[in-house]
C-alpha cells in the first residue's frame, strides 16, 4: 500500500516526483487489493500514504512480533559512510524479530481470508466481499475496510 518512508531516504535514491504518499503498485491497479497499516488502536501508521484511494483495506501492521534469523544480523542504517554506502550496526536476534509495515497488514488480510474459506460454501472472493462490505450490525472486525470521506 506505500512506498515506504521515500521521504526519509536521500536525494537520488527515489525516483522524481515520487513521494511517500504517491500511489503505489501493484497495490494502485484496478485488480489488486490494496492494504494499508494501522496500529493496535485503529490509527493510521505514520506509514501509510494519507489520502490513499488505493488502498481498499486497513490491517494491523505494526508493533508484530513474527519469526526471523538467529543470531547476529548487520543492518543497514540510513546514515552513509564517506563513499555514500549504507553504514550498518549489528543486532542479534533470538528467532523472533518485531515488525511494522503494509506488507505484514496485507499478510494478515490474506490470513483472514484463507481462514474464512469454506470449500464448495464460501469462496476466497465471498470473504473478501465480507471485508469490503462489513455488515453494520456484526461485531467489529480487526480490518477496516477504507471508506472514502464523505
Amino acid at each position: 500500500g506505500n512506498n515506504g518512508q521515500s521521504d526519509d531516504l536521500p536525494p537520488g535514491r527515489v525516483p522524481k516526483g515520487v513521494t511517500s504518499a504517491s500511489a503505489s503498485y501493484p497495490a494502485a491497479l484496478a485488480n489488486v487489493i490494496g492494504v494499508g497499516a494501522i496500529d493496535r488502536a485503529g490509527e493510521l501508521a505514520p506509514f501509510t500514504p494519507r489520502p490513499a484511494p488505493w488502498i481498499s483495506l486497513y490491517a494491523r501492521g505494526v508493533d508484530l512480533d513474527g519469526a526471523y534469523v538467529s543470531g547476529k544480523v548487520a543492518i543497514a542504517t540510513t546514515e552513509r559512510d564517506e563513499h555514500g554506502r549504507p553504514r550498518t550496526r549489528n543486532e542479534v536476534f533470538e528467532g523472533t524479530a518485531n515488525w511494522a509495515g503494509c506488507s505484514f497488514a496485507a499478510g494478515i488480510v490474506t490470513g483472514v481470508i484463507a481462514a474464512g474459506v469454506i470449500p464448495g460454501r464460501r469462496s476466497a472472493r465471498d470473504v473478501l466481499y465480507g471485508l469490503l462490505h462489513p455488515d453494520p450490525g456484526a461485531a467489529p472486525h480487526a480490518i477496516l475496510p477504507n471508506v472514502p470521506p464523505r
